[in-house]
């Protein structure tokens, strides 16, 4: 394929550079060892940060300001520095972060306007100092994004100018003489056959290829290189997190930074770190089992965090390791901490809350003794815990310094409530390969800029510290994602390609056979197609098949296993909209 440039993971970052290239006239080939798009980004959910202008439209929740005036640049850069622990003279990451914060309301203006995506309600995550944070108001905000844009470039690619090669892995790089990238080398397994393996000549790489959290148990394993005390935690990535960017990167002499930062998010539903010294039976089965995330917007509109005495113990606002600090030497016998969340905040979080009930990591339950008995603790004690942190929230600040309480009410008026069990897990890789403010990937050997090689997203490094920002994961996949494909140097546009090597369910939406031509298909027959290798489900009255996307939904795989084989549309319907069908190809009706 004669292409201009080659984009490499068709997560957030990569879908933005893609789509960005794309409007400047770019032949873009989108690679991707997954059979669909989103990695890690569509499992991000609490939304995307961005500095608007006092003319911006959207919603504040809690008690926090509501005027765009509280916020500003340099207080969004103040935030994330003081979370990634830098010192205000290190140049190299305030320069990262001074482009993420000024280019944060250019990147989600455009995204709104390009991809149709409102993103209108704002929330306040912990760290920040204002309610910068903003999501959609019909889903998840990882998964509505990525769903939005896989759909703009899908047109694209039907349009001729994209190439989507979904399922094929980058094996290298190709460099020339003069130490330039020269091409790329891709492997495509095929069934029953030797992998197909082929060579791309392109001058231009974005690699947008996400983290390593899930780099677990092969010999090049970067968390076992960089950080071998995690391993005893769960991750919550997907399985595909692997750092074969950062790989391939290093192996043609790319320069890497903070690869020993690997951020530990302090809220995962799920079981507690492995002992390594016991049975699997005792301690929450195979570390390798990826767990489902704690959004952190609940504790943004409300949720408070409670030991094994039914003790609040930290600033459920403050930063991550701050939090997975406390709770690694709390009071907790088995690692897990009781998450409470009252009607008030589940009502502002009304996509979270559903989904996590329907699969069972939240239970409701009416009254504080319900509660309490849940727990295993008095009541009583649970009474004071409350009525001391009702006492706070009217002083505007508690004991370990917490000065914003969304509905901070917690009595016998103010259920029903909503409880889960919380845990660290690995989420984040912080450090990564080293990029300057142009996304240009930088070589180890001088710390120049490697000619025809970017990177953005997860892969790069420098930007984070020791700390992540909650939200700054799809704001620097959208500011850096859009501003190299809007840096990337481009010859004068030519005719456009034609796409290949899609999968059926990434057609796109104008596919020839209409919904009147499809096959009627009985509950008798669905139901025959429940396992994980043949999974079909009915949604709004077409049959799709989910096979090859059930390791992939962000929600677990067994979200969509629980519905295998019978009519899921009211799982979808209580966290997705309509218009995510629109990326895949019913194979039938329902009767």
């Amino acid at each position: 394929h004669d292409v201009d440039v080659v984009v490499v993971g068709a997560g957030l970052a990569g879908l933005s550079a893609t789509l960005a290239l794309v409007d400047r006239g770019a032949r873009v080939m989108l690679v991707d060892k997954n059979k669909f798009t989103g990695g890690n980004s569509a499992y991000a959910s609490s939304g995307v940060n961005a500095v608007m202008p006092p003319s911006a439209p959207g919603s504040t929740e809690g008690s926090g300001s509501t005027a765009d005036e509280a916020d500003s640049v340099a207080l969004y850069m103040n935030d994330t520095l003081r979370s990634s622990g830098r010192d205000i003279t290190d140049s190299k990451a305030t320069g990262l972060i001074g482009v993420l914060a000024h280019r944060s309301h250019v990147a989600l203006e455009w995204f709104r306007n390009r991809v149709k995506l409102p993103l209108e309600v704002r929330g306040q995550l912990g760290g920040h100092s204002a309610a910068r944070t903003w999501r959609p108001t019909t889903g998840m905000a990882g998964s509505e994004m990525v769903f939005a844009i896989t759909r703009e470039v899908k047109r694209a690619a039907a349009n001729g100018d994209v190439v989507l090669r979904l399922g094929t892995a980058l094996d290298s790089l190709a460099v020339d003489e003069h130490g330039e990238i020269s091409g790329v080398n891709l492997r495509t397994p095929q069934k029953g056959d030797v992998d197909k393996e082929e060579s791309i000549p392109v001058t231009n790489v974005v690699l947008a290829t996400g983290g390593f959290a899930s780099d677990l148990d092969n010999t090049s394993s970067l968390l076992k290189q960089f950080r071998p005390d995690l391993l005893k935690y769960r991750t919550t990535n997907g399985p595909f997190a692997t750092g074969d960017g950062h790989k391939v990167a290093m192996a043609v002499g790319a320069a890497t930074v903070d690869m020993d930062q690997v951020q530990v998010h302090p809220t995962a539903f799920g079981p507690p770190p492995k002992d390594p010294a016991a049975d699997e039976s005792d301690n929450g089965g195979d570390s390798t089992e990826r767990l489902t995330l704690c959004a952190e917007i609940l504790r943004g509109v409300g949720a408070i965090l409670l030991d094994d005495n039914g003790q609040r113990f930290a600033d459920e606002l403050g930063k991550r390791d701050y939090l997975t600090d406390k709770m690694t030497h709390g009071v907790s016998k088995d690692g897990l901490y009781t998450l409470l969340l009252p009607e008030a905040g589940a009502k502002v979080a009304n996509k979270h809350v559903p989904h996590y009930m329907k699969k069972k990591l939240l239970t409701k339950l009416e009254t504080i003794d319900e509660v309490a008995d849940w727990m295993g603790v008095p009541s009583a004690i649970l009474r004071t815990t409350f009525d001391k942190y009702h006492d706070d929230a009217a002083r505007g600040i508690d004991e370990f310094g917490k000065k914003f309480f969304h509905n901070a009410k917690f009595d016998d008026t103010s259920g029903p409530f909503y409880v889960g069990r919380v845990t660290p897990a690995v989420h984040y890789s912080l450090g990564g390969i080293a990029i300057n403010a142009d996304g240009k990937v930088l070589r180890a050997k001088d710390g120049l800029p490697y000619k025809g090689l970017y990177a953005a997203g997860e892969i790069t490094g420098g930007l984070h510290g020791i700390n992540r920002l909650g939200g700054n994961a799809l704001t620097e996949c959208l500011v850096f994602g859009q501003l190299v494909g809007e840096s990337v140097p481009l010859p004068t546009p030519v005719s456009p390609l034609e796409s290949t090597g899609v999968h059926s369910m990434q057609a796109t939406a104008d596919s020839p056979e209409s919904p009147a031509e499809l096959p009627r298909i009985t509950s008798a027959e669905l139901a025959k197609h429940n396992t994980k290798t043949d999974c079909w489900i009915a949604v709004y009255g077409k049959v799709y098949d989910f096979t090859d996307f059930v390791e992939e939904h962000p929600g677990g795989e067994e979200t969509i296993m629980d519905h295998a084989g019978v009519d899921g549309t009211e799982i979808f319907d209580s966290v997705h909209t309509r218009a995510m069908l629109d990326d895949f190809d019913p194979i039938g009706t329902f009767e």
